[in-house]
């Protein structure tokens, strides 16, 4: 079985799903899922969808991660 994204929504969503668990990955267990998912990349992309911005540090990085995940629950609510 396969999926494909075919409509923006469907692209924007998977990007934010995957900005979570890279989020997560990196507070948890100090993992980059890859090169450019520095913190500070994971934070602009946050922005992105949340239209704040966030501090350089843990705290900031959690708290996007938060809003990320309300943004999710809105979504597939």
């Amino acid at each position: 079985m396969s999926y494909s994204l075919t409509t923006p929504a469907q692209i924007d969503g998977f990007r934010l799903l995957v900005t979570i668990k890279a989020i997560e990955m990196y507070i948890k267990h100090n993992i980059k899922v890859s090169r450019n998912a520095t913190p500070a990349n994971l934070r602009s992309i946050a922005t992105e969808y949340t239209g704040k911005s966030y501090p350089r540090s843990r705290k900031g990085l959690e708290t996007a991660l938060a809003d990320l995940q309300k943004i999710r629950a809105a979504i597939l609510s």
